[in-house]
């Protein structure tokens, strides 16, 4: 079972937490953006670790400066109603080594793979590094955790937000979630 850093262990699904899910009937997109607008307005981040958690990393001496929440993203029309889950993952660059762990959950069939990929946002693209999973009883959810040595070019790719993480499933073996991962807040 992977090691995580102690800022990420205190990530939770659930209330406030990114990629986070509470019981209850779903909101609408409009709802949506106004809890987003009102958030923002109360300084609220949208995304990204806690106050407490970057007061955590960085007395670790390090702070998570790239995050993403994994999200459904079907590959055409036709797996669109069989991918489901969400997840967040962190990522830390020391010495041109960058380390890459995070947590899935809700996936619609068993967990096959993670990966590194790089493309620009929105957009597929090639797996760069595997990572390695451990997943829960019942393989619908787990965590990950990898590293990837950084060239000059795959440093660049990073700051520019081409890198992002992708959880494999039985059902969707070209891609369940994903997420980019974008400099942290």
């Amino acid at each position: 079972m992977p090691t995580f850093h102690p800022a990420l262990s205190l990530l939770r699904f659930g209330r406030g937490v990114p990629g986070g899910r509470e019981p209850g009937p779903s909101r609408s997109p409009v709802s949506a953006r106004l809890v987003l607008f009102f958030m923002m307005g109360a300084g609220v981040p949208a995304c990204g670790p806690s106050e407490r958690q970057t007061e955590t990393a960085e007395a670790d001496g390090a702070r998570p400066p790239f995050y993403t929440t994994l999200s459904r993203l079907p590959v055409d029309f036709a797996t669109a109603g069989t991918v489901a889950g969400s997840g967040w993952a962190g990522a830390w660059m020391e010495g041109g080594t960058l380390t890459i762990e995070g947590r899935f959950e809700g996936l619609i069939s068993r967990v096959t793979e993670a990966h590194v990929h790089r493309a620009r946002p929105g957009l597929r693209g090639p797996s760069i590094a595997p990572l390695e999973v451990a997943p829960d009883s019942g393989g619908t959810s787990g965590t990950f955790r990898g590293t990837l040595g950084l060239d000059p070019e795959l440093e660049a790719a990073l700051g520019a937000g081409e890198l992002y993480v992708q959880i494999h499933s039985s059902t969707n073996p070209d891609g369940a979630v994903r997420g980019w991962l974008f400099p942290g807040q």
